[in-house]
């Protein structure tokens, strides 16, 4: 298993130890989709420094922002055919669920032009249907079992809960220093068959390889 630490302010260059940039020639649409990636990543950081932000309010603020980071991975995430998506393309959290509210603007949103489903699991077997499981912080005792279920059904695991990647987890939510930064697992992605786009990769604070 390979760390890659990112700087969030490394130039997006091919260079020793990186994945290779895209093309000078990408498409005008992934350029499109880069510039509401880093959008989200700038209203993270204003969000969580806004000084007279306080208590209930900073955590609905903080996780209105994981939801837009989630909704924006899957932008930069191709699923293999066969992908259960028939109808529209699910988002699921399986145990404590700190979102509450945050997740219901996300239902008026498209991903890959499929209207979006939110819904809570009771139990990890029930996620056949969904293209991203987040897994909330009660369930850290049954990782492993949760991660490998997950990756045959091919879904994109987000937590964020310590050590999440490094125990198989796809990608994990991190509040450093009062902003919102995120790991990913890129192995494990693999494992599961999705295909991360290398400009995700190059935002990320770490690449597990």
């Amino acid at each position: 298993m390979t760390f890659r630490p990112l700087p969030a302010n490394e130039p997006a260059t091919s260079g020793p130890g990186r994945r290779p940039g895209a093309p000078a020639g990408a498409s005008g649409h992934r350029a499109l989709l880069l510039a509401g990636i880093l959008f989200v990543l700038l209203l993270a950081a204003v969000a969580t420094f806004a000084p007279a932000v306080r208590g209930e309010e900073a955590a609905a603020r903080e996780y209105q922002v994981k939801a837009a980071f989630i909704l924006n991975f899957a932008k930069f995430i191709d699923w293999p055919a066969g992908t259960p998506a028939e109808g529209g393309f699910t988002i699921c959290t399986l145990g404590s669920d700190p979102f509450n509210e945050a997740f219901d603007s996300l239902r008026t949103k498209t991903i890959k032009g499929k209207p979006v489903t939110v819904r809570h699991l009771a139990r990890v077997e029930d996620l056949r249907q969904c293209q991203i499981l987040f897994i909330g912080s009660s369930e850290r005792k049954h990782l492993p079992a949760i991660v490998k279920v997950s990756r045959e059904s091919r879904a994109l695991t987000v937590s964020e809960v310590d050590g999440f990647c490094q125990a198989g987890g796809g990608i994990n939510l991190v509040t450093e220093k009062s902003k919102v930064v995120f790991e990913i697992n890129a192995k494990a992605t693999q494992q599961a068959g999705l295909k991360v786009s290398a400009q995700l990769l190059k935002l990320a604070r770490m690449v597990i390889e």
